[in-house]
C-alpha cells in the first residue's frame, strides 16, 4: 500500500494514499521508523484523546517525546 507523506522538521506524518481509505495515521522519524500509530477505530472511540496525542506528537521534537516516554 502506498502512503501519503507530510514531511515535518524531524518527523513525517503518514497515511494511506488516495484512493485508499484513511484507515490509519502514523508518525515516523525521518528514516521511516514508526513512533506512534492510530487506527481509525481508536479515533472513532476516543476522538479527543487521539487528537490531543496527535497534536502533541507533531508539535514537539521527537527527542523530547522520547524523554517523556522514558519517565
Amino acid at each position: 500500500m502506498k502512503e501519503f507523506v507530510i514531511k515535518l522538521d524531524d518527523k513525517e506524518i503518514r497515511c494511506p494514499a488516495y484512493p485508499d481509505e484513511c484507515e490509519y495515521v502514523r508518525i515516523t522519524d525521518l528514516e521511516g521508523n514508526e513512533v506512534v500509530y492510530w487506527h481509525y477505530n481508536e479515533w472513532e472511540e476516543e476522538p479527543q484523546l487521539v487528537m490531543g496525542a496527535f497534536l502533541a506528537t507533531i508539535g514537539n521534537p521527537l527527542a523530547k517525546l522520547v524523554l517523556l516516554n522514558e519517565k
